[in-house]
């Protein structure tokens, strides 16, 4: 009896052993997680943080570390930061066990937003919806139509007085061989010769892009892709072009053009044919210029050609020695060597002052973002460095009529220095900055009145007046609020994104490309009217491309 009583007791504790250690393996771990709501937060708004804590057993203790010295032990906190700026938030949840999990996140909080202002009005919006817009830029011919490409990979003209479409070309076609793939990043540029438009596509890896010349009642003139012949050169092969962020200059009897990538080029193309003429070479006539093209091309005035790199720094050859025909190598080549070299691909278009010095915008390590001036001869003028603003991997440089260097900035995250900056053209010197809690994208176009004008990635519109030292805000409208205040069914979006570049025409009348946060494939290109703008300023380089054609040739 004895003996049954023992073995039934350790039965029983081997038992009660058992279940607890198969509860501790069933347990869920325990998580700790909270979400916020998907929307922008401003400084002295309330925040709710909800907490999404499971697992663990029984009930939960909370302890929160809200970034700005402060905690709570509440489920769900609300939290007012009063500043702008980041806040690294931690949970720290306990189960009745004594086990604590860890969840954080880091909270973007901006300025107040800026209100709108000014008379800014919409005069229409294109009758067919584009593919996403990124840094492309209208074009202005002389007879008042306006040339735009998106992601939908065609180029469309569009009636400037009515914004109906007169037709559009599949810059994808297959009647050109296979398709392209990646993205239109490339602006128009219409011929200040013959009015014919040059425009690229297709900037993916391994594939092959072109450049196609459109005459101007949309039939197809030439196309320039990847013959080892006549198109972009590589080695004597055929090439695999991308297509970056281009803009084609011309002259007389060339129009110059560059693809990017580990084996890029920068050739001449006669305007008559579409046959490469000439091509940039290395030393040894092996290898093309590193990085081949991923902003410019430029021309001086004194007919050399200039172009940025990828982060292979800046080039110069003059544009003759590529009409001459055959290879030649570039004169000069700029920042291509640490520590001294640029970091990210600068894809902002260089400008060109009175005196024939380049301007242009450049990341280096370290977030070390910097405006660039130098000679025709590739010798450096000056450096300035921003400091701690967003990349200056897009946008672009503009000039002012008394030659103030104007350039465009994406934000340090959760700052309000995005906007502009204005520097002196002699030191570099900064004169005024304008900063917004905004990212700058494109590059800012300059009316006849001085007035600074730019979009946003947050799809505002913004013209600012310099006065002395600073700058003042005399327009800032949201563009997708004016579509849907205009009545336009086929928008349907809330907000906008712009990283197109306005151009002005001569009339005053401007025309940038807005994205559609919705749904990409309903973007717009739109024309907007001021009453006190009436043209363009009369400057050396008064918006990206220089003139509303994107001739991008020094005047």
């Amino acid at each position: 009896m004895k003996l049954k009583h023992i073995l039934f007791g350790l039965l029983s504790v081997f038992t009660l052993s058992f279940s607890s250690c198969s509860e501790d393996e069933n347990e869920a771990a325990l998580i700790a997680k909270f979400s916020l709501e998907d929307k922008t937060f401003y400084a002295n708004e309330s925040i709710l943080l909800t907490n999404e804590t499971s697992g663990g057993s029984g009930s939960y203790t909370f302890v929160w570390e809200l970034g700005d010295g402060t905690t709570s032990t509440e489920k769900n906190p609300t939290v007012v930061y009063t500043t702008n700026g980041t806040y690294s938030v931690k949970l720290i949840a306990t189960d009745s066990k004594g086990k604590s999990a860890v969840a954080q996140k880091v909270v973007v909080v901006e300025p107040e937003p800026i209100p709108s202002v000014g008379n800014l009005t919409l005069k229409w919006v294109s009758s067919v919806a584009l593919g996403e817009i990124r840094s492309v830029t209208p074009a202005i011919s002389d007879d008042n139509f306006i040339y735009m490409t998106s992601e939908d990979h065609t180029l469309r003209k569009f009636n400037a007085a009515t914004g109906q479409q007169v037709w559009g070309f599949d810059l994808w076609t297959t009647a050109d061989g296979a398709a392209p793939e990646g993205r239109t990043l490339s602006s128009p540029s219409i011929d200040a010769y013959n009015g014919v438009i040059y425009v690229g596509t297709g900037e993916s890896s391994g594939k092959v892009g072109r450049v196609y010349a459109i005459n101007p009642d949309g039939s197809k003139k030439w196309v320039v892709a990847g013959d080892a012949n006549t198109g972009f050169w590589n080695k004597g092969n055929a090439a695999t072009p991308r297509i970056n962020y281009l803009t084609c200059p011309m002259d007389e009897n060339y129009v110059y053009m560059g693809n990017g990538g580990s084996t890029g080029s920068v050739i001449a193309v006669s305007k008559n044919t579409g046959v490469r003429q000439g091509y940039v070479t290395n030393a040894t006539g092996d290898g093309g210029p590193a990085g081949g093209v991923s902003g410019g091309l430029v021309i001086t005035k004194s007919k050399t050609l200039i172009w940025v790199g990828q982060n292979n720094g800046l080039f110069g050859v003059p544009a003759s020695d590529l009409a001459a025909g055959g290879n030649t190598t570039w004169t000069w080549n700029l920042y291509t060597a640490a520590p001294n070299k640029t970091s990210e691909y600068p894809n902002g278009s260089p400008a060109i002052g009175d005196n024939g010095t380049i301007y242009v915008g450049a990341t280096f390590a370290a977030n070390d973002n910097r405006v660039l001036a130098f000679t025709a001869e590739g010798v450096t003028v000056w450096e300035t460095q921003l400091g701690e603003v967003g990349k200056l991997d897009q946008g672009g440089v503009v000039i002012a009529a008394d030659g103030t260097v104007i350039i465009s900035l994406k934000r340090a995250e959760g700052e309000s220095n995005g906007g502009i900056v204005a520097l002196n053209p002699a030191d570099g010197s900064i004169k005024w900055q304008y900063g917004i809690p905004e990212d700058v994208s494109g590059t800012a176009a300059i009316d006849q009145a001085g007035n600074i004008h730019f979009g946003t990635q947050h799809g505002n519109y913004y013209v600012i007046k310099v006065n002395g030292s600073n700058a003042e805000l005399v327009v800032k409208r949201d563009i997708a609020a004016l579509i849907a205040e205009s009545g336009n069914t086929g928008w349907s979006a809330e907000t906008g994104r712009i990283w197109s570049s306005p151009t002005i025409g001569d009339d005053g009348v401007i025309y940038i490309g807005i994205t559609n946060t919705n749904d990409n494939a309903k973007s717009a290109l739109v024309a907007l009217i001021d009453p006190g703008i009436t043209g363009v300023a009369d400057s050396a380089w008064p918006m990206r491309g220089q003139n509303r054609k994107h001739t991008n040739t020094q005047k």
